[in-house]
């Protein structure tokens, strides 16, 4: 089965299964706090390979991920997202971002030079 394929059927699995909230925003609202419950869960996970010298959990890492891509895809249906969208724009940005590569000076540069313009944008009073 290629990438497109997969893709497609997950997204019709996730569509099938994320139900519950009856409103857009409640399910974009689920759907990104699934996602930051996933990621905790990863990094509980790596925290405990990088500080307790525990094994790296492969099989728990695949499943984490899983479920942070069940919840990326939930919203992605309900705020009428594509995987192509979200990787095209990416891989765009990037190629203007670091367009001979990444490299930490060019971050860092890059970093910098944002530091710079919102130090020249005036605040919005309140």
């Amino acid at each position: 089965m290629n990438d497109h394929d997969m893709l497609a059927l997950f997204r019709i699995h996730v569509d099938r299964l994320f139900v519950t909230p009856p409103t857009t925003l409640e399910k974009l609202l689920h759907a990104l706090f699934g996602m930051a419950g996933e990621v905790g869960e990863l990094i509980d996970m790596v925290k405990k390979f990088w500080i307790y010298k525990k094994d790296f959990e492969r099989k728990n890492a695949v499943e984490e991920l899983g479920d942070l891509l069940f919840y990326m895809q939930a919203f992605m249906i309900h705020s009428e997202i594509t995987w192509e969208e979200v990787i095209n724009h990416n891989v765009e940005k990037l190629k203007v971002r670091y367009p001979a590569g990444y490299t930490d000076a060019a971050a860092q540069a890059r970093a910098r030079a944002d530091k710079h313009v919102s130090n020249d944008t005036p605040s919005p009073s309140c």
